[in-house]
């Protein structure tokens, strides 16, 4: 196999005849997703955030805050208050990909232009990698308690790790295994395992509810939690694509401009960048940035301190204000005074143009050999 053939192998699939820039730019995961792989419906993606709401973490979270003072029915109450926060940002934010089917990379470029949007897109995968691993530790956890129950004998396996590492060789092996066992599930297309969250959003409420009960019969009764007393009482990137696409752009998008480096492209904005938006993204980091140094020991205000527990809030709206404001004094292409959600470009996929007109040739061929269609009345 030539060195050519193997790079081929190892490149993302493109449309033939494009640029360097147009490869950069273009690939299967950037372009609109084709209407035969629009596979999911409304009840795929309420089993999809079903699945994902009711999770170990999740649990977690609830029992961290009972041991840390609060009552079951606090816990509880503030579970459902912070999903209820941020559901409404997350449905915003997801809007424009929803409507124009376009992911997130492509979306991010509306607001920080074509080169811009690198640094989100960053920013969005090395999170991912960040809470892939936390996530992962825990399954690993999960992993250690059943080769235990299997095979006792795991919990004396000799550690190999410094106790710098912050684990052991146990531990870590867990981890890995689970890894392993996670990553086949990577490999297909999404819209061929929207089931799999069907039938999760199934089995994690069921393994929930069997646990509770499990709970409390290990713990001989509900009493000593839910009498339990009480002893306390009383995102920077998000924001842009809100802010842009509701309020600025008013859902009017060329999706065109999102593929290609045409200086009248409304996404072109400063060699590809969008210095409002940047602009915005660093006031609402600043804001936080002293109570986030109080978090860490040093001594800041109090006032600082408040400000940073109500970091998504400060962030977003601070974020949110400065970008709407530049935009108000320093207007980008495309912005609009009515709401409406239309792509003004008219984009269409080449192999979209090609099917097209292909379809028109058979066509022609079928009137030049005198084949009749017949059109049956309804």
């Amino acid at each position: 196999m030539t060195l050519r053939k193997l790079v081929e192998k190892l490149e993302v699939e493109h449309e033939p005849g494009l640029t360097n820039t147009e490869m950069f730019l273009n690939n299967e995961d950037l372009l609109p997703v084709v209407p035969e792989k629009r596979t999911w419906r409304s009840w795929n993606f309420v089993g999809f955030w079903i699945a994902d709401s009711f999770n170990i973490n999740t649990w977690m979270i609830v029992s961290s805050m009972i041991t840390n003072g609060l009552t079951w029915w606090q816990a509880w109450i503030c579970v459902w208050l912070g999903y209820g926060v941020v559901g409404p940002f997350l449905v915003l934010n997801a809007r424009p990909g929803a409507v124009f089917h376009i992911t997130f990379p492509a979306v991010a470029r509306t607001s920080f232009g074509l080169f811009g949007s690198l640094w989100v897109v960053f920013n969005r995968a090395a999170m991912a990698c960040i809470w892939y691993g936390v996530q992962s530790w825990i399954g690993g956890s999960c992993v250690l308690v059943m080769l235990r129950a299997i095979w006792p004998s795991i919990q004396r396996i000799p550690n190999g790790l410094p106790e710098s590492s912050g684990t052991n060789t146990r531990d870590f092996m867990c981890f890995f295994l689970f890894w392993l066992i996670s990553l086949p599930a990577l490999w297909p297309e999404m819209h061929k395992i929207r089931h799999l969250f069907t039938a999760k959003a199934i089995v994690a409420p069921t393994a929930g509810i069997v646990f509770f009960i499990w709970s409390i019969v290990k713990a001989k009764g509900v009493g000593p939690i839910i009498h339990q007393p009480g002893r306390l009482h009383g995102s920077e990137l998000g924001w842009a694509m809100v802010t842009e696409y509701w309020l600025i752009r008013r859902g009017h998008l060329r999706i065109a401009d999102l593929y290609h480096t045409k200086r009248d492209g409304w996404y072109w904005y400063i060699y590809g960048i969008n210095p409002r938006a940047y602009a915005a993204y660093i006031s609402g980091i600043l804001i936080n940035v002293v109570g986030f140094a109080g978090a860490t020991g040093q001594k800041v205000p109090l006032a600082a301190t408040r400000i940073y527990q109500m970091s998504f809030f400060t962030g977003f709206g601070v974020s949110s204000l400065i970008y709407y404001t530049l935009n108000h004094f320093f207007p980008i292409p495309g912005a609009s005074k009515h709401f409406e959600e239309v792509d003004e470009s008219g984009f269409k996929r080449r192999t979209d143009t090609a099917s097209e007109d292909n379809d028109r040739d058979e066509m022609k061929k079928a009137g030049d050999s005198n084949v009749s269609v017949a059109v049956v009345p309804v």
